[in-house]
């Protein structure tokens, strides 16, 4: 009997060892760390799941028994360790039954063969201490595989296992347009270091000699920005891309981002105080004070490379910002620069931050060319075909761009849907996050303001109008798709847009101090409330109260003399002088 509590002593230690406690709803999904706080006394970490609608499992809390395995190789070795284990344990507890039957069955050489049996049999206890300190191996943006109780009466998460999904051993690409120099670049929004030893080659995108073409590039502070590179490595557990070979060009413009440009310019139409886009006619807010404002941020954010362009140069675009008086939560960029903002949002954000926000997304849309990508990979031809319908409804010429009509058809389903402003994909709109971060930073906003747009834009959504779990993720993306196009209208789900932009703080700034940064901060923010302010005043100016007048009567007054008493005679007007 003694053998047997000590086998079940055994057996409910492995067990509270390899799982939190029980009483929870167990669950096993696939998603990403946003941060991960790892204090001794309650590490907790934010978890973005894609199917999770209701935000139900983005806090997740850690238990003194909570594993975490690096790879999916620990993570089996340790289940076949455990299963092992297991099997061992239910070996001992069927041979001590059988060693109590033996015994009421007064059979003591076979209870004593069953118990030497027993005996051989040696359970080593797992060593789970590794697999406890690897929670600081946690860091934002890993994907990995987590298993958690869910307490539903309480709303918490408690992670049991969890195991990183990302092979960092496996060689991967980036592509796109250096941002800063240094030891650790930003390449495309994210963080790039050459490894020792490693170069960067020159290259021309056409056949003409000269250029970059065989000049070799030792470090990225050798490099100009605006650059555009093609890389090749690694990403490290920290989240910075470690680069082994790459190539250099003088930049990614082709003829298509003239084309896109023209188009552009034949679709948007400015007359007066408004503009037209296709059918659709908008009014402009053209008032000094509020217009300046928009536009001094817009051209604080763009990068400075930019601006330097020669306006010859074909990467060169001439930014323009306006505002379009519009209730609708919308903004949207074109290829040519000009970039529409809606007074619903400049209403509707909070602070400047949040407003550069909006506009450095729409920014490095611009800048990184991602009308032009979209163009040339998208498949939704139908909008394409829709739209430049519009533009030869008002133009004579038989051609377009240098394109025939007829020849038209076919020279769109080459290259497919536009991107002239809406429709991006999840990639591209990422992209556009996090180049955006970079621009605001570096520009002295806040980019913890960037998600609280998202968590407010979902909490209005949801509070708008009651409707089922089901569709509830359909109705919120769909917040922003009216008459103009927007990067609002085929985003991912507003929650998980808020936790994406979470997770791109903490990876890339989560080692800045903004604490210095504060007192200006708060000086924004007073800004913004009196830019609003007198933004509603030009929106809603103040009635003037005008008292009503008394039409005049059409109809012969009654001649009531003969109802009073005839009046007084005048007296006569005196000769003397008055003095």
């Amino acid at each position: 009997m003694k053998n047997l509590l000590s086998i079940i002593a055994i057996s409910i230690g492995i067990i509270s060892t390899s799982f939190a406690q029980k009483v929870g709803h167990s669950y096993t999904k696939i998603g990403h760390v946003v941060s991960f706080v790892n204090t001794s006394s309650s590490p907790r970490m934010k978890f973005m799941i894609d199917d999770d609608w209701k935000d139900l499992y983005f806090i997740q809390e850690f238990s003194d028994t909570s594993l975490v395995f690096k790879n999916e190789k620990e993570a089996k070795e340790y289940d076949k360790l455990y299963q092992k284990r297991q099997d061992l344990i239910k070996d001992q507890l069927d041979l001590i039954k059988k060693i109590e039957l033996a015994q009421t069955a007064k059979k003591p050489k076979d209870a004593q063969k069953l118990q030497e049996k027993h005996d051989k049999i040696k359970i080593e206890a797992i060593d789970i201490r590794q697999y406890l300190n690897n929670r600081t191996y946690l860091k934002p943006g890993m994907t990995v595989n987590l298993t958690f109780e869910y307490f539903h009466h309480e709303n918490r998460n408690v992670v049991t296992k969890l195991t990183i999904m990302d092979d960092f051993t496996k060689k991967d690409k980036i592509e796109g347009l250096i941002e800063s120099t240094g030891d650790v670049a930003v390449v495309n929004g994210k963080k790039v270091r050459l490894t020792t030893g490693s170069f960067l080659s020159g290259k021309n995108r056409t056949k003409k000699k000269g250029g970059y073409e065989g000049r070799i590039f030792k470090s990225f502070s050798e490099l100009d920005m605006g650059m555009s590179l093609e890389l090749s490595g690694r990403y490290q557990e920290d989240g910075i891309f470690l680069v082994s070979s790459g190539e250099v060009y003088p930049s990614d413009y082709n003829s298509n981002d003239d084309k896109l440009k023209k188009i552009a310019t034949e679709y948007i139409k400015f007359k007066g105080n408004t503009v037209s886009m296709g059918k659709e006619k908008f009014d402009l807010i053209k008032e000094g004070n509020i217009s300046n404002y928009v536009d001094k941020i817009g051209q604080s954010l763009i990068p400075a490379y930019m601006k330097m362009l020669p306006t010859t140069s074909p990467d060169y675009v001439n930014f323009k910002f306006h505002i379009i008086k519009n209730d609708d939560f919308n903004a949207c960029a074109y290829s040519d620069g000009n970039i529409f903002i809606n007074t619903g949002l400049l209403l509707k954000v909070e602070n400047t931050s949040q407003l550069a926000t909006v506009l450095s997304h729409e920014i490095a849309h611009v800048v990184n060319k991602h009308s032009r990508k979209n163009y040339e990979t998208s498949k939704s031809i139908g909008d394409i075909m829709d739209f430049i319908s519009e533009i030869f409804k008002q133009i004579k010429d038989t051609t377009l761009l240098g394109i025939d009509k007829s020849e038209m058809d076919t020279f769109l389903r080459a290259y497919g849907a536009p991107a002239f402003s809406a429709g991006y994909s999840r990639t591209l709109e990422t992209e556009a996050d996090r180049c955006g971060l970079y621009y605001m930073t570096r520009a002295g906003y806040d980019p913890r303001e960037a998600s609280e747009i998202w968590y407010n834009m979902s909490k209005s959504a949801i509070s708008e109008e009651v409707i089922s779990d089901d569709d509830i993720f359909t109705r919120i993306a769909r917040i922003g798709e009216k008459k103009m196009a927007s990067i609002y209208s085929s985003h991912p789900e507003l929650l998980k847009r808020a936790h994406n932009i979470d997770m791109l703080v903490a990876m890339n700034f989560g080692d800045k101090n903004f604490e210095n940064d504060r007192s200006m901060f708060q000086s924004q923010q007073q800004e913004y409330q009196s830019f609003k302010k007198h933004l509603s005043a030009v929106l809603s100016p103040p009635k003037v109260k005008i008292e009503p007048v008394s039409p005049p009567s059409t109809h012969k007054p009654e001649d009531k003399s003969k109802y009073t008493q005839p009046p007084k005679s005048k007296p006569k007007k005196s000769t003397k002088n008055s003095h």
